[in-house]
């Protein structure tokens, strides 16, 4: 009961708690996985996540539909079909409908280098921009590109394709979700810093329900985490970290997420 009101309670005390118990969230593909949808997490964490986002610019999925829809027609009419991966906001805010909304569009592409098709999809975006759809300059990126090794970064885009989680699709552009593990550790890092916002533990929570649910309910062992962040040259997680992920995991689906 205690929980529950601290749960329920004053939300700016939930935002400035820096790891909060958050909502049950089930991932439907534990039951529904041949339809890869998955089940909104609860509207109270919705709330809360937007509260966390009133002062930055925030993008709803209309408006990251009909603006990928601008880049997908720009691109089509030049007679190309392009596969683009995501990563961040937009798979939580389309896909596992987690928030309601996010900041920016996290791409890449094959590979780092800005190639012809790079700078078509980009171009477009920056005209998307221009539509009235209250799109700023930036709002597709592909930043995220300049973290990754270009070979990790291969490795991740054939690996997005394979898993195949579809965020948005239309004749010229198909774009996919990052694959879970990836998604997953890069959030943990960002939990592991001073910046972390009261939005990413219900993030890294959703992640990891995808990667059990994928992998039959088996949760994961600590070391696999521990071995993507050297994959991806980044810090290994700390135990206190992993604590309060496999915690918050707990607290919204009454089992451990995390081994070891």
């Amino acid at each position: 009961m205690a929980r529950e009101r601290l749960l329920w309670g004053n939300a700016s005390e939930w935002l400035n708690d820096k790891y909060p118990p958050i909502p049950r969230f089930v991932c439907a593909c534990t039951t529904a996985l041949e339809d890869h949808r998955y089940a909104h997490i609860t509207a109270r964490c919705q709330e809360l996540n937007d509260i966390a986002m009133t002062h930055t610019s925030k993008l709803t999925p209309e408006q990251i539909r009909d603006g990928l829809s601008i880049v997908a027609a720009a691109v089509h009419g030049q007679g190309l079909n392009i596969n683009m991966v995501v990563v961040g906001g937009i798979v939580n805010t389309m896909l596992l409908h987690t928030r309601q909304s996010t900041t920016d569009v996290d791409g890449f592409f094959r590979t780092k280098a800005r190639t012809v098709d790079t700078s078509r999809v980009l171009t477009a975006a920056t005209s998307a921009a221009c539509k009235g759809l209250g799109l700023q300059e930036g709002w597709l990126n592909d930043d995220v590109a300049l973290y990754v090794q270009d070979h990790a970064l291969r490795e991740l885009y054939e690996e997005a394709l394979q898993q195949n989680e579809i965020v948005f699709h239309a004749s010229g552009l198909t774009v996919y979700a990052a694959p879970w593990r990836f998604s997953l550790i890069t959030k943990v890092d960002r939990l592991s810093k001073a910046g972390a916002r009261p939005y990413d533990m219900p993030d890294a929570v959703a992640f990891l329900g995808c990667l059990i649910a994928e992998r039959g309910a088996v949760p994961l062992r600590r070391e696999e985490l521990a071995s993507w962040a050297i994959e991806f040259e980044l810090p290994i997680p700390s135990t206190w970290v992993l604590d309060a992920l496999d915690e918050a995991y707990f607290i919204a689906n009454g089992v451990h997420g995390l081994l070891g």
